[in-house]
């Protein structure tokens, strides 16, 4: 029997919004073991509640009992638990593998505020758990749980990874994973692939000036005692402040140059003297080091743009876009005028979302056409100015196995081979009993 991805199916499970699932299927809590895996059981209603959250997945009626289909799924949904149940065991013995509480808890609360907007609200959510014989409290001790399990299987296999090579995948089982995939797949919107060129405002130097000085002066705070995170959440000017700074576990492809030669030099708990980057002034503090990655929190300190900066930068746009359009190479403009961090060639990206991001009408465009400068960023004084040349445009149709955007399917049977090969190891290890469900 072709089993299902584990991945997908138990731990993705965790992830079915509680307004997909189907509170009508009453699960039997009169539990009984019908597997025992080293010195831990799975019971009856582990498995029923697998089907019904297999089901809500992909939005259909769990099969009946007794019924052929029922037996298939159960025998899915044993094996799947088994192989969850082997992993995290070997993932709890493993110390270097650690789940941040912190992590857990934001990942719950932006669950339950998800339900609560598409039921309407935290009192409808409320309702909606009680007609399943749940409190909110139960359903976050749940979520808990559940999140706590799939990040420790995903940080397992990323070690796994690392350390062994991935069966490779054939031709034939990319095709048939498709195959198989291709009905929940949605059409693949309209799309446009083009190059592009990102000029930024550049700061004077008086504005440059001030910002290493409000550096400094929350660097002289910080050696003084005061808390890294609460100074985050009132002096740093991006995105990460209502988190304290919070950058979550990074690599450094995830970041600029001059921020990760800091970052991933730094001992835990040490913070950084300001790092200048494109963006400003940044103070780094690195709470955990794991593998490749880090665990960091940053203050970025901005320099101010005044409305000169972003109209030379503009009048430099309007030039390089009108050379552009008289035929000049994007690539060599790209080199000469662009950010040196965006990369040239963007797409196959949707049409609907450039639109909302540039907020712009392509409805018109053409091949060839040159767009812009088109500003971006700032609350007041664009801070960078994008020109776009469009290469390709295609229409709305279904998914081919080709499209680059496919990739993430050979990436996902690699690591589910890579775990089936561990979790048969364990098991050949293990003490497993299957009992009748």
């Amino acid at each position: 029997m072709t089993r299902t991805l584990f991945l997908a199916s138990v731990l993705a499970s965790v992830a079915v919004p509680l307004a997909a699932q189907q509170p009508e299927q009453r699960i039997d809590r009169v539990g009984h073991i019908v597997a025992m895996v080293g010195d831990s059981a799975i019971l009856n209603f582990d498995i029923q509640e697998g089907i019904i959250a297999r089901a809500a997945m992909v939005r259909q009626q769990p099969p009946a009992p007794g019924t052929p289909e029922y037996a298939q799924v159960e025998e899915i949904v044993m094996n799947d638990l088994i192989a969850e149940m082997l992993v995290l065991q070997d993932a709890l013995r493993d110390t270097t593998i650690v789940v941040p509480d912190d992590q857990i808890v934001r990942a719950v609360q932006r669950q339950i505020e998800q339900d609560q907007e598409q039921l309407g609200g935290a009192v409808a959510l409320e309702r909606e758990l009680r007609s399943s014989g749940r409190t909110i409290a139960d359903y976050r001790s749940a979520l808990n749980t559940q999140y706590r399990k799939r990040e420790l299987v995903r940080l397992y296999q990323m070690k796994a990874a690392q350390s062994r090579r991935a069966p490779r995948v054939t031709e034939q089982e990319l095709r048939d994973a498709f195959e198989q995939q291709r009905a929940q797949l949605p059409m693949r919107e309209a799309t446009i692939t083009f190059q592009q060129i990102v000029m930024r405002a550049e700061p004077s130097e008086e504005a440059l000036a001030e910002a290493r000085a409000r550096a400094d002066s929350v660097v002289t705070r910080i050696r003084a005692g005061e808390d890294f995170a609460e100074l985050a959440r009132r002096f740093s000017d991006d995105g990460t402040r209502a988190n304290g700074g919070d950058l979550g576990f990074i690599r450094r492809s995830d970041v600029v140059r001059e921020f990760a030669n800091v970052a991933f030099n730094l001992n835990p708990g040490a913070i950084s003297a300001p790092v200048r980057t494109q963006y400003g002034y940044h103070l780094i503090k690195v709470e955990r080091v794991r593998g490749a990655e880090v665990q960091a929190r940053h203050i970025l300190l901005r320099p101010q743009l005044s409305d000169g900066d972003a109209i030379r930068t503009r009048a430099r746009a309007d030039s390089v876009a009108d050379r552009a359009r008289a035929g000049e190479a994007m690539a060599a403009l790209a080199t000469q005028y662009g950010d040196g961090e965006t990369p040239l060639r963007g797409g196959p990206a949707p049409i609907d979302t450039l639109q909302r991001v540039f907020q712009l009408d392509l409805s018109g465009a053409e091949v060839g056409d040159v767009i812009g400068p088109i500003p971006v960023g700032g609350e007041e004084v664009a801070s960078e100015f994008y020109i776009i040349k469009v290469l390709e445009l295609e229409p709305a149709r279904e998914w081919r196995l080709e499209d680059p955007q496919m990739n993430w399917l050979r990436e996902r049977i690699a690591q589910q081979k890579l775990l089936d090969e561990i979790v048969q190891e364990l098991r050949r290890s293990t003490y497993v009993d299957i009992r009748s469900s």
